[in-house]
């Protein structure tokens, strides 16, 4: 399912982007993506802002992301953005925790582009079909 920017704004804190590919985990076959919380304006890493981390297995397609430093109890979406204009998929949608931290797995096998998690409230759009 391709996803729509609901709003054109976004909450630094609430904005995580992908910052750092390939941080291997040879042994196993996985690799990671580190995740920072942005400033939308200048597109730097926020001091004590959000973050999180995206292992994956290429191959067998399944993921994880750990992330913290987020809004507690609020709706959060993991997308595959593709650029301009705003198009890509969701991936996962959930909600944070009273500490704001937030877990997310599933499926998925395009691992090109950019990865952000951003509010819930700001995508449309279900998650894609997980893979068989």
């Amino acid at each position: 399912m391709r996803f729509v920017l609901l709003a054109a704004r976004m909450v630094p804190a609430a904005l995580l982007l992908l910052l750092a590919a390939g941080g291997s985990l040879a042994a196993s076959g996985q690799k990671k993506l580190l995740l920072f919380a942005k400033d939308p304006s200048t597109w730097s890493i926020v001091e004590g802002g959000a973050r999180g981390k995206l292992v994956y297995h290429e191959v067998k397609g399944a993921y994880q992301l750990d992330a913290s430093g987020l809004a507690p109890r609020a709706p959060y979406a993991l997308v595959r953005y593709v650029g301009s204009p705003p198009r890509g998929e969701v991936l996962a949608r959930g909600v944070s925790d009273s500490a704001g931290r937030l877990s997310l797995q599933g499926s998925w096998r395009n691992w090109t582009s950019k990865f952000w998690v951003v509010s819930g409230e700001d995508v449309g759009g279900s998650p894609v079909a997980p893979l068989p």
